[in-house]
């Protein structure tokens, strides 16, 4: 029961899914420069217990990148533990993983798995486009 408004978040308990279809999403909230990537589907379930949203089947399609993702978001921290396993063309996989804030998360990469002059050219291309598939169904779930 919350007994307060900080205390909302933590009562929420449910289920929740989503799926986008033939979308895009633009690697920074600066709509005029910022590239678009566009994907074919865009999808996850999830459980939420107590404020704490738990994920284990972000799916994410394209004709240049897929990802698949599982964490948690805890809505009354306001923090986030997710990981990502990202997908190229002719590149081995990658983790990444994103924590901390959900306001500034932070996110490291093991590039280790990939080719380094690849991932130089077009990882941080990849890199925008996770943050905003992971950031944009975030937000929208926002408190």
């Amino acid at each position: 029961v919350a007994r307060n408004p900080d205390d909302i978040p933590g009562a929420f308990s449910g289920t929740c899914a989503f799926r986008v279809r033939n979308g895009a999403i633009r690697s920074s909230a600066d709509a005029t420069s910022a590239p678009v990537t566009t994907f074919s589907s865009l999808s996850a379930s999830g459980q939420l217990t107590n404020g704490v949203l738990s994920n284990n089947d972000l799916l994410l399609t394209g004709d240049t990148v897929s990802a698949t993702g599982r964490g948690a978001m805890h809505l009354g921290k306001q923090t986030l533990d997710y990981r990502l396993n990202i997908s190229l063309p002719r590149v081995p996989d990658i983790p990444g993983h994103y924590y901390g804030s959900l306001d500034k998360p932070e996110r490291t990469v093991n590039a280790a798995r990939a080719i380094t002059g690849t991932l130089t050219n077009i990882g941080s291309g990849v890199l925008h486009l996770l943050e905003g598939a992971v950031s944009t169904p975030l937000r929208l779930m926002r408190p």
